[in-house]
């Protein structure tokens, strides 16, 4: 089995689908997406509590959908897990 996941989707930015590669805890993923809100939403890793690494930056939720996806970006998204 392959690290390389495409995630195809027909999202456009002003016409042309920009195709980029990026890491997402630890998986090598390409990505027409141009947010990181968006690529989280993708990948089904926003419901809970949870909190977004990008580059090495703790990144508040608020600000994701704003953080614009970047070539080669570094994506870490860990989830709290409740118990006793």
């Amino acid at each position: 089995m392959t690290n390389q996941i495409a995630i195809e989707l027909n999202h456009c930015f002003e016409g042309t689908n920009i195709m980029s590669t990026i890491h997402v805890n630890g998986r090598t993923l390409q990505t027409t997406h141009q947010t990181v809100q968006l690529v989280v939403n993708e990948l089904g890793l926003s419901s809970g509590r949870y909190a977004v690494e990008v580059d090495g930056e703790l990144v508040p939720k608020s600000e994701l959908a704003q953080l614009r996806i970047v070539e080669g970006m570094n994506i870490e998204v860990v989830q709290a897990v409740g118990g006793g």
